[in-house]
């Protein structure tokens, strides 16, 4: 993003990398996913701060940044709703990448791992039949 600060995100990149550790290309791509998915997750906040926040706030020598910038281009005033959503998707996918990386060095480190529980759940407004 425009207003991002590249050595920011380098750093940032660096500290999680090294905490990860991954080995291969595998576990780099899905490292790289967890990071990349933290980082959107940071900006969502600053675009929630700035969003809804009281005084605008500078950004490259305009008096707007990212979050009047979302505010703006929402339809119908659904701002929080669409924001709501977006960090939802990209915790989901942060998450779904993190357990991944770590069964796979669970099982290069030759630890017992249990395949994923898959659960079924159905909603509907009828009462279930005995």
């Amino acid at each position: 993003m425009p207003d991002e600060c590249r050595e920011d995100f380098e750093f940032f990149r660096r500290r999680l990398w090294r905490s990860l550790a991954p080995v291969g290309e595998l576990e780099s791509l899905l490292t790289d996913r967890v990071i990349s998915s933290a980082w959107r997750l940071r900006r969502v906040l600053r675009v929630e701060a700035e969003a809804f926040g009281d005084r605008p706030h500078r950004c490259k020598d305009q008096e707007f940044g990212v979050g009047y910038a979302f505010v703006s281009t929402s339809v119908n005033g659904d701002s929080f709703s669409k924001l709501s959503r977006y960090e939802a998707a990209i915790e989901r996918g942060l998450y779904r990448a993190l357990h991944e990386l770590q069964r796979l060095q669970a099982v290069r480190a030759g630890k017992p791992v249990l395949p994923p529980v898959v659960l079924d759940v159905a909603i509907s407004g009828d009462s279930p039949e005995p």
